[in-house]
């Protein structure tokens, strides 16, 4: 296959790379800057490069044709993603991200859910350790459940670096409000309004998923929610209830730009080390049935997610669709090894 990876220079994006030229596909890094698309082709001498700014229509375009699938890599996805999206459209090639930023998850199913089925292609949000495995741990787990289920996702993080990409998307979810599922709706949320226990007692907080939206359009339930909980974030964790409310507010501020800008000067990318030691679990509650799914390195996991779905993919169905309408939920967490079991 050939694949397009946008963002390539970045950290996932150059994990992602590495994974999909294992796997045997020919790879095109596509990015803004040419010195640092010279240096990764210096790394990886298989692959072949392309300068596109994002902004940049005609290029993206003329850089995305005659590839398979591009996967956008580069975040914050409320700021880049929706161009790279349109140029995969307009290329008429597949798209898939690895986004779990809430708010651009349903604004591409809303602006993009027709024009993709007109261009015969599927765009497919959250092929990352946020939203794909939820949303295929929930596939699994909902198949004996009825309707009138309510399901609340619980992520767990220990020892997470996140990357100034993962930070950036972090901030900008934390800016706006978020959405939760009820009875049928999207029911807008604040950041942290919500408080819930974790099976070993620690308090998550809520926050906007992306499974939110991409889970209820497959699967029929009465409620959905997610919270998080980070062990290196105590005050985030404890804080963000009190918080969450003012946050959007913040955000129209020259503080929170600010903020942004410290984001690129001062965080340092993890190492390999570092990554692995990073925990990640993610719980499934659907009402007395508990169920977990349990794993390290979400960066890594990221990568061999894109690559699991790139290397599974049988679906013919077209538009913007979610992980288990792209994957089989069961092929794809057995092939990661991460099928959720009772916790």
């Amino acid at each position: 296959m050939k694949v397009a990876v946008y963002g390539a220079t970045g950290y996932t994006g150059k994990l992602i790379t590495k994974r999909l030229l294992n796997d045997g596909h020919e790879v095109c890094a596509v990015a803004r800057d040419e010195t640092r698309l010279q240096k990764l082709a210096s790394d990886f001498p298989k692959i072949t490069t392309k300068v596109a700014p994002v902004h940049n229509h005609l290029l993206l375009r003329r850089a995305l044709e005659g590839n398979d699938t591009v996967v956008n890599a580069a975040g914050p996805y409320v700021s880049f993603g929706s161009a790279i999206v349109e140029a995969a459209i307009d290329a008429k090639i597949n798209y898939v991200d690895i986004c779990g930023e809430q708010d651009f998850l349903k604004s591409t199913f809303e602006q993009y859910d027709e024009l993709a089925k007109e261009a015969g292609i599927a765009v497919v949000n959250g092929l990352a350790f946020e939203v794909a495995i939820a949303d295929w741990g929930a596939s699994v787990i909902m198949e004996q459940k009825t309707p009138d289920t309510e399901l609340s996702v619980i992520y767990r993080l220990r020892g997470s670096k996140p990357t100034q990409g993962t930070l950036l998307s972090i901030m900008e979810a934390l800016s706006r409000d978020g959405w939760i599922w009820k009875e049928g709706l999207w029911d807008p949320v604040a950041p942290g309004a919500m408080l819930r226990k974790t099976s070993q007692g620690k308090t998550a907080v809520s926050f906007p998923g992306g499974e939110v939206i991409s889970i209820p359009r497959h699967i029929d339930l009465k409620s959905l929610q997610t919270y998080l909980w980070i062990s290196n974030f105590s005050a985030l964790n404890k804080g963000l209830g009190y918080v969450g409310r003012v946050l959007p507010f913040f955000a129209q501020t020259p503080a929170f730009s600010s903020a942004r800008s410290l984001v690129f000067k001062k965080r340092r990318m993890p190492t390999e080390k570092e990554r692995q030691q990073i925990e990640f679990s993610i719980e499934f509650e659907a009402g007395d049935d508990k169920q977990l799914i349990a794993g390290q390195d979400i960066y890594g996991t990221s990568a061999d997610i894109v690559a699991t779905a790139l290397r599974l993919q049988q679906s013919t169905q077209t538009g913007v669709i979610a992980p288990s309408q792209f994957v089989d939920a069961k092929l794809a967490l057995n092939a990661l090894s991460l099928m959720p079991k009772p916790s």
